[in-house]
């Protein structure tokens, strides 16, 4: 036989005989790399030896092969041998691949009827990398298993294999590790061989304005903050440190001398654990309105150019408004219809403002329906509001919308009045004191 490797694991060979009355059990498990070829196979207690990783019993035993990786000094390809009718073979998610055999079965050579009585086991084959002879049954395939260094007894699963979520996680006796000890099911599926496959460690950097990740909004009263921090994750290779932010003005980047719109990272070196720490505290006032994008990442080909295959960033948005006028508390005054003049009445609202966020509780009277009253929501812009929000009064209902611009302590403004299924009903003017 041709000496070349055999990755088995996970539950790699499994036969469960439908009794286990005089059982003997036969185990191998977190075994990688070993230079002597398997050949114990258990029968009622007696062993017996077959040349080339085969295991066969003539009773009724359990056998459990799991997590095993076998590097290029063993023999052949593997072999299983059932002889009880009622025996069942499970083999599930395992590396079989390029060996050869004398008498055929190159990758795996099954015999499941050992008594010769012209009646089969039970053989459960799913969810295996196997060489090119393709045993036909689900989801069993044929390609490389593209391991790192399987001559060398490196055994971990490239990025590309595509043994990576081909296993199956309803195989018998799945451990919780694999044969490193690290999580067995990572993704939507455990992998085929010994090793679950996980993505190589990078680097992680966040950066957060006012202390939150989401966008957020600002006015002319408010301060910014900026903090960057950054997870390297045991990382310490060289690297570019990059810090932007394009504003409505123009694209800037961070030194520790200023901002610059050179092209120039913050820093350059090692990759290294950093706490939150501020880059930036300033009041908004003064800051032109509109959309401000901050960046901060590490590039680790450390050549002063952002090179977009090797940079792992993170972004904050913020969002700079125009002064805003201070609408809280409660305003009273008087209403006036434009499309009926002889129509007027009070009014009283009760804003509530957080930001450039208002809520408001509106009362009006002396309208077609009596008394309404109302629960609006809105945002200020500047000196301007525009409110909107259900009314209701008089058995009916309706939707009313407001605006008004704040000068001095007065409010003034235009409403419009609509019923039921929205039908435009009326449009005035009102004035508010605070």
């Amino acid at each position: 036989m041709q000496k070349k490797f055999i990755c088995l694991s996970i539950v790699a060979l499994m036969l469960l005989f439908a009794s286990v009355a005089r059982a003997g059990t036969f185990n191998v498990s977190e075994i990688t790399g070993f230079q002597d070829p398997l050949t114990t196979a258990q029968s009622n207690g007696k062993n017996d030896t077959i040349d080339g990783n085969c295991h066969t019993l003539n009773g009724q035993s359990l056998v459990q092969i799991m997590n095993i990786n076998t590097d290029t000094s063993n023999e052949g390809g593997a072999c299983v041998g059932t002889y009880d009718d009622s025996a069942t073979a499970q083999i599930y998610n395992n590396i079989i691949y390029d060996n050869t055999a004398n008498a055929g079965g190159d990758a795996l050579y099954v015999e499941s009827d050992g008594d010769g009585n012209g009646t089969g086991s039970t053989i459960a084959l799913f969810n295996n990398n196997l060489g090119p002879d393709k045993h036909n049954r689900d989801n069993n395939i044929t390609s490389a298993p593209m391991l790192v260094d399987p001559e060398n007894g490196d055994f971990h699963l490239q990025s590309d294999s595509l043994c990576t979520d081909a296993g199956n996680n309803s195989a018998p006796g799945i451990p919780d590790t694999d044969f490193e000890e690290d999580p067995r099911i990572v993704g939507v599926a455990l992998d085929i061989a010994a090793d679950e496959y996980s993505e190589p460690p990078v680097p992680i950097p966040d950066i957060k304005a006012n202390g939150s990740d989401e966008p957020i909004t600002l006015n002319q009263s408010d301060t910014l903050t900026i903090t960057v921090s950054l997870n390297n994750n045991d990382l310490t290779e060289n690297a570019d440190w990059w810090l932007a932010a394009d504003t409505p003005f123009g694209l800037y980047f961070y030194t520790f001398d200023g901002w610059t719109t050179d092209w120039v990272p913050a820093y350059q070196g090692p990759l290294f654990y950093l706490d939150s720490y501020e880059v930036l505290n300033i009041p908004v006032l003064g800051l032109p309105a509109g959309t401000y994008t901050f960046y901060f990442g590490v590039d680790t080909n450390m050549d002063g150019n952002v090179t977009w295959e090797s940079v792992y960033y993170d972004t904050v948005v913020v969002n700079v408004i125009e002064y805003i006028s201070d609408f809280s508390g409660t305003w009273e005054g008087s209403w006036h219809s434009t499309w009926f003049p002889e129509y007027s009445g009070s009014v009283s609202i009760t804003i509530s403002q957080v930001s450039n966020n208002l809520s408001a509780d509106v009362t009006v009277t002396n309208t077609d329906f009596g008394t309404i009253t109302a629960n609006l929501s809105g945002t200020v812009n500047g000196n301007t509001f525009e409110l909107s929000g259900e009314w209701s009064g008089g058995g009916y209902s309706g939707r009313l919308d407001i605006n008004g611009t704040l000068s001095g302590n007065t409010i003034t403004g235009n409403y419009d009045l609509y019923v039921d299924n929205l039908v435009y009903y009326d449009h005035g003017t009102f004035i508010l004191e605070r």
